[in-house]
């Protein structure tokens, strides 16, 4: 996480004044247990040590909200007393302007704020940036108008403002694993219910290597995924395709959709070996392998480098990996290994192939959302 004497002296470089508030959302890894959210099934996401760090400073231009991003030139302005078009922001601005409409829809007044805001999560990696911006701009906005927003209310909202303003139709995952993560502990989700507990886990870090092709939710695949599962539901009469069994998926005449029925279904029983492999004190390496060959044949979003990623560690000595995120590009995780055996045979991999290279990274497992000043 990036340090907050660096996000107050950004801050500060910004605006000229001092900081009132300091919020961290962190990024997540989501362990096991992909695109099942939207599907009533489970998930065992964990908060990581990456995220973003935001600084809230009291507005020098009355009734708007400045705000301007480390990693970006823009400034970007949003006048509270105005109805503002969404098709004139675009990137993050978009996800900042969701947030503030959002409060603004439930009726809260909001005071102008002066808004810095910094990274140490890569874009469009999987790891849930933008739901962690997304949180980071509710809560800390919360906190600086005195709303005492309780939790379940700052991810419901993170919710709605990138389901309703980020052009995609998105599951809970990522909001609910960023605003309800216990530091050191994964968080089993049943969303069905929306029940969940922690979940100790047995190791403190795990590896991440971004294949550096970047993905967006609001591009085609994953809503077109999102469309089969409902269908692939409704035609077998329930809810959720959760609700279905095996056999059930696998008598859908449709292939597409007895793959995506089929994979959530599999999903499922994975999340729950592996719960099971938490509380034996193990990792259940072996299921993200399984998760990442469904994900790869049955659901159809993984890409040639993130198959390429899973393959090359593999073959270096990792016990498990697969890809995370929405598919399409992004992330994948490694448990087990040696860091700079996986570096090298990776990098050798993904040049043999004429790829460009990826990026290696520990991530702790300690992110929680928090005001840190």
């Amino acid at each position: 996480m990036i340090d907050p004497a660096n996000a107050i002296d950004f801050a500060r470089s910004s605006f000229s004044s001092s900081p009132e508030i300091v919020v961290e959302a962190p990024g997540r890894i989501n362990y096991i247990g992909e695109h099942t959210d939207y599907n009533g099934g489970l998930a065992l996401p964990v908060a990581i040590d990456r995220g973003i760090s935001m600084v809230i400073t009291k507005s020098s231009q009355g009734s708007k909200i400045r705000a301007i991003s480390q990693s970006q030139s823009t400034l970007v302005e949003v006048g509270l007393d105005d109805v503002v078009r969404m098709d004139s922001f675009e990137g993050w601005s978009r996800y900042l302007l969701g947030a503030v409409k959002v409060l603004l829809d439930e009726g809260f007044a909001l005071r102008g704020a002066d808004i810095a805001i910094s990274s140490d999560l890569p874009l469009g990696s999987g790891l849930s940036s933008s739901a962690a911006l997304l949180l980071a701009v509710i809560f800390g906005l919360s906190l600086h108008n005195g709303l005492d927003l309780p939790r379940d209310r700052v991810v419901e909202l993170a919710h709605r403002a990138e389901s309703s303003y980020s052009g995609a139709n998105v599951g809970y995952l990522d909001h609910f694993a960023i605003g309800y993560a216990t530091p050191n502990r994964a968080t089993l989700i049943d969303f069905a219910t929306m029940k969940y507990h922690s979940c100790e886990m047995p190791f403190s870090d795990l590896i991440v290597v971004d294949s550096n092709v970047h993905h967006s939710i609001s591009a085609g695949g994953y809503g077109k995924r999102r469309l089969e599962c409902e269908l692939a539901a409704k035609t077998l009469n329930h809810r959720f395709i959760s609700e279905a069994t095996l056999e059930e998926a696998q008598s859908l005449e449709d292939l597409d959709l007895r793959r995506r029925a089929m994979h959530v279904i599999s999903e499922n029983e994975r999340v729950r070996s592996v719960a099971r492999a938490f509380d034996d004190g193990k990792t259940g390496a072996s299921y993200l392998v399984e998760s990442h060959e469904s994900l790869r044949d049955q659901f159809q979003v993984s890409c040639a480098e993130t198959d390429l990623i899973v393959e090359s560690v593999l073959r270096a000595g990792a016990e498990g990996a697969r890809m995370v995120g929405g598919g399409f590009g992004g992330s994948c995780i490694v448990v087990g290994g040696d860091f700079e055996a996986l570096e090298a045979v990776v990098s050798n991999d993904f040049a043999s192939r004429g790829f460009s290279q990826p990026t290696l990274f520990r991530a702790g497992l300690s992110g929680v959302l928090r005001q840190v000043h």
